[in-house]
């Protein structure tokens, strides 16, 4: 039999460095594993903060996802969501995401991921300038883009470094 080794990675680079929460969701589906459970074994969910390309020099951490059961009367499992997963700790941070597959002579089992998404709530640069300002000016209101407004503008706005609802 030829070697059916197999050592994959798909890489997704985000760049944090303006969000203050991250998370990350996709659906998944697993295949060919009947009796073994392949969560941690041959299908990982990674992050690292150096990636540089090769993926044998980055530092990887695993990500905890929700993984399908085993499929039972099929040979594939339905699409089960990854849950929320948390990334805040990344957050100003610039990361790479990694789904790893890996096989074997003995174990070739198949991975579907779907749906990737991740959602990050972002603060524009003036806001940050604003909030870490020593000067007066930091006392006034301020737009989501960090330009000064009037003290009587109505919705979000930033006050005192924080986002404020006016009404």
């Amino acid at each position: 039999l030829p070697n059916r080794e197999a050592d994959e990675y798909l890489m997704l680079n985000l760049d944090l460095t303006h969000s203050l929460t991250a998370t990350l969701t996709f659906d998944h589906a697993t295949g060919y594993n009947k009796t073994e459970a392949v969560k941690d074994t041959y299908f990982q969910v990674l992050i690292s903060e150096n990636y540089d390309g090769v993926p044998e020099d980055a530092t990887w951490t695993s990500l905890d996802a929700n993984f399908p059961p085993l499929p039972s009367n099929s040979n594939f499992t339905s699409f089960v969501s990854s849950g929320d997963i948390n990334l805040s700790a990344y957050s100003g941070k610039v990361i790479t995401l990694a789904f790893r597959f890996q096989s074997n002579n003995n174990a070739a089992y198949c991975w579907e991921v779907k749906n990737v998404k991740v959602t990050a709530y972002t603060v524009p640069d003036g806001i940050e300038s604003i909030k870490n300002s020593k000067s007066k000016i930091q006392n006034g209101i301020y737009d989501l883009s960090g330009r000064m407004v009037p003290w009587n503008t109505k919705g979000i706005v930033i006050k005192n470094g924080k986002k404020t609802l006016q009404r």
